[in-house]
C-alpha cells in the first residue's frame, strides 16, 4: 500500500527544537549566540518547487537532530484533540490542521504512539470536512509503526505530503487555506520551542530568534490574500509578534546574512554572534501564546 503523510513538513522545526542538547551553559543575564542557520540546500529545493520560503518549516533542519532529546514529553504543550469540534469554519480548520500536524512530530518524537493514533485521527476528519481528497491523508496503523522512528523517512515522506498536498490546494484556487495550514504549523512550532526553552539553551534561543525571517515570509503570504478579510485579522496578530520580535537586541548586520533570491534561501553566516536579552523571551512567548489562543480557541 502506498503511505501517504500529511502536515508532518511544519515539524521539522519542532524535531530540530525537541532533539537539541542544550550544551552552552551561564548564568548571565545576556549572553551570545554562535549559529549557522540555513532555510534549505540547493538541491533539496529542486525537490519541493515553490515551497520553500526564506527559513520557512524547511525539511533541512531535520539533518540538524540531535540524539538527545530537550526535556522531558509534556502533553499540556499540545492542543488537545477534543477541541477539534470546535472548529466548524474553514479558517479554523485550516489552521488548526496545521497546529495538529505540529503536536503529532512532537508526539513521535518522543515515542507517543497511542497519543499519535489520536492526532492522526483527528487530522483525517479535519481534512475530510476541508473537503481535502482522502489520497492526501491515508494513514493507516501499519505505515505509522514502520516509520514513526525513521526521522529520515517522515521527512522524505512530509516533503512528498506537503508538496502535492500544497499543489492541490492552490490548483482548487484554496491558497488561502495553504497558507493558514503552514501558519498554524508554525505558530505550534514556535509555542513549543518558548515552553521548552531555558534561559541557558543558547542554541534553542538562536533557533527562535531566526524565525524572524520564517515569520516576514508568513506576513507576506498573508498579505497576498488582501481580497480575504478574515486573513486581515491575522495579519494583525502576526504584526503584533512580529514587533515582539524587534524587541530582541541583537548585533546581526546586513553583512551578516546571505540571501539567495534564486532558491529563496537565508543563512546566518558561521561564526555569527547574536546578543540576546533573555528577558525579551517573555514578551515573545507571550505574544504567540495570544496568537495560539486565537487558532486554538
Amino acid at each position: 500500500m502506498k503511505k501517504r503523510y500529511y502536515l508532518l513538513l511544519p515539524l521539522a522545526f519542532v524535531i530540530f527544537t525537541c532533539c537539541q542538547n542544550p550544551d552552552q551553559k551561564t548564568g548571565d543575564k545576556r549572553f551570545e549566540v554562535t549559529t549557522d542557520e540555513t532555510a534549505t540546500s540547493s538541491k533539496e529545493k529542486s525537490a519541493v518547487p515553490d515551497l520553500v520560503f526564506y527559513n520557512l518549516f524547511s525539511p533541512v533542519d531535520v539533518d540538524r537532530v540531535i540524539n538527545e532529546k530537550n526535556g522531558h514529553f509534556n502533553a499540556e504543550f499540545l492542543n488537545s484533540v477534543n477541541n477539534a469540534t470546535r472548529y466548524t469554519d474553514s479558517y479554523k480548520m485550516a489552521l488548526n490542521l496545521g497546529v495538529y500536524g505540529a503536536d503529532l512530530s512532537y508526539l513521535w518524537i518522543y515515542d507517543q504512539t497511542q497519543q499519535a493514533f489520536n492526532y492522526l485521527a483527528t487530522i483525517q476528519a479535519l481534512t475530510e470536512k476541508l473537503d481535502i481528497p482522502k489520497d492526501f491523508v491515508d494513514f493507516t496503523l501499519l505505515s505509522v509503526e514502520h516509520n514513526s522512528d525513521e526521522i529520515d523517512t517522515l521527512k522524505s515522506i512530509a516533503r512528498d505530503a506537503y508538496a502535492a498536498t500544497d499543489r492541490y490546494l492552490k490548483g482548487s484556487e484554496r491558497e488561502n487555506a495553504a497558507v493558514l495550514i503552514l501558519l498554524g504549523g508554525w505558530i505550534e512550532s514556535l509555542h513549543i520551542a518558548l515552553n521548552l526553552y531555558q534561559e541557558t539553551d543558547s542554541k534553542l534561543a538562536g533557533k527562535i530568534l531566526t524565525q524572524k525571517y520564517s515569520l516576514n515570509s508568513l506576513i507576506n503570504m498573508v498579505q497576498n490574500q488582501h481580497d480575504d478579510l478574515k486573513m486581515s485579522e491575522y495579519l494583525l496578530l502576526l504584526k503584533k509578534l512580529n514587533d515582539a520580535f524587534g524587541s530582541f537586541e541583537s548585533k546581526l548586520s546586513p553583512s551578516d546574512i546571505e540571501i539567495d533570491t534564486v532558491n529563496k534561501t537565508i543563512k546566518i553566516k558561521e561564526g555569527t554572534r547574536l546578543d540576546i536579552k533573555p528577558v525579551a523571551f517573555a514578551e515573545l512567548k507571550q505574544q504567540v501564546a495570544t496568537l495560539r489562543a486565537h487558532i486554538v480557541d
